[in-house]
């Protein structure tokens, strides 16, 4: 991290993500449709935002854990449904704007942000919430994301990248 480097050699396999390949310079440059498949392939945001209470306090209010707000780009995730122990786990999964708004937040406000969402669904969160952890993708330098997001005829039909296959 914060170094350069030269590397030489015959080949290349690569497995960075795009959004992170985007960030190294090749010599000589890479083939037009590579160059623009990777300045243009879009990757999801994603930050996960997890809540730690000392009991499993939503079995009391008859639900599962899991829930999926209409109104917001989230999941909530009970990670702890098939695990022994009275402590409990909720999981926030949250993509694009709302992943990237969270994820610009420090570690303590994207937990004060998250249980301001789960109180809603959950009335009880603050009162048996222990601690908290956060990750987002978007912000790890070498991910840049969560995944990529092909557009409709991106993988196979998209005209500037028709040279990206591999060549004896």
């Amino acid at each position: 991290p914060g170094r350069s480097g030269t590397f030489t050699a015959d080949r290349l396999i690569c497995g960075v993500p795009f959004a992170a390949l985007r960030h190294v310079a090749f010599t000589p440059a890479l083939s037009p449709g590579k160059a623009a498949a990777i300045a243009e392939l879009p990757y999801g945001s994603v930050t996960r935002v997890y809540l730690q209470s000392h009991r499993r306090y939503w079995l009391d209010e008859g639900a599962d854990g899991f829930a999926q707000p209409l109104d917001l780009p989230m999941e909530l995730w009970n990670p702890s449904h098939d695990q022994p122990g009275r402590r409990g786990l909720q999981l926030g999964y949250l993509y694009e704007a709302l992943a990237r708004q969270v994820a610009a937040l420090d570690e303590a406000e994207r937990i004060r942000f998250f249980l301001d969402l789960v109180e809603p669904m959950y009335p009880s969160v603050r009162r048996h919430f222990e601690l908290g952890a956060s990750f987002s993708w978007t912000a790890q330098p070498y991910q840049r994301g969560a995944y990529a997001v092909y557009g409709k005829g991106d993988y196979d039909l998209n005209p500037r990248w028709r040279d990206v296959e591999a060549k004896p």
